[in-house]
This record gives C-alpha cells, structure tokens and sequence, in this order.
C-alpha cells in the first residue's frame, strides 16, 4: 500500500502515536489498533501484527499504568494487581501457543468477533453505576 520509504516511515510513526494516544486515553492495549492496521494496510501476517503488537505493550503499558498511578486512578490492591498479573502471564503463554497453532484466519476472525461483543458490551452498559463496580472491587481483599 504504501511506496516510499519515507512514506512507510512516516505511517509507521503515525500508528504508534495513535496507538499511544488511545491507549492513553482510553485505556486500550493497542492490539485493537495495531493488529488490523498492521494486517490491513501494511500487508502483515496476522500472526506477525500479534506479535508487534504484544511488543508494544510492555514499554506502553508500563509508562501508561504510571502515570495512571501518578494521577491516583490505579483502583487495585498490591495483591489483586499481582493476581491479575499472574493469571495474565499465564494467560499470554497459552494464548501464544494457541495462537501458533491456529490458522491465521480463524485468528482473524476471532479478533473481529471480539472487538464486535466488546463494541456491544460498551454500547448497551448495564444499570450499575462504573465508579460503584470499581470501588466494590478495590475493597475487595
């Protein structure tokens, strides 16, 4: 799709600070914008724009979560948080092993169901006020 090198540069560029933006924002992983980016309209395998984008969690996240933290929004226990980072890491091991052996796409097809029911979900929230759901589950022990 894209000619030049610079061209190639300068989209590139364009993706990352997107992804940083809404990541930022609105507290995505990037995946949701990387992968079909990357698939769509870079040409990249499936399998190849997952793992790009997994790359890209760990810097961003990281400084996301702290400055998060910094702001006083991070709403979890020392312990919850190393639970759900437990479970996660356990998770992302299967998943890529999972992921390995499905044909690409399936792995497609599955991303574009997911975003879809999360679309949904977020459209038509239940009745229960986010910060009350929030605050139950931060004085959870």
């Amino acid at each position: 799709m894209f000619g030049s090198t610079i061209t190639i540069t300068l989209a590139t560029l364009a993706l990352g600070l997107t992804t940083g933006l809404l990541s930022g924002t609105l507290g995505i992983g990037g995946g949701i914008v990387v992968v079909p980016t990357l698939v769509l309209l870079f040409s990249m395998s499936q399998k190849g724009a997952q793992a790009v984008s997994l790359a890209l969690m760990v810097p961003m996240a990281l400084l996301g979560a702290f400055q998060y933290w910094r702001f006083g929004h991070l709403q979890l226990s020392g312990g919850r948080l190393i639970l759900l980072i437990s479970g996660a890491l356990a998770g992302v091991l299967l998943g890529t092993v999972l992921a390995d052996r499905l044909p690409a796409v399936v792995l497609r097809r599955c991303f574009a169901v997911l975003i879809m029911l999360v679309a949904i979900r977020m459209l038509w929230p239940d009745s229960k006020p986010a910060a009350a759901k929030a605050a139950a589950v931060a004085k959870t022990p």
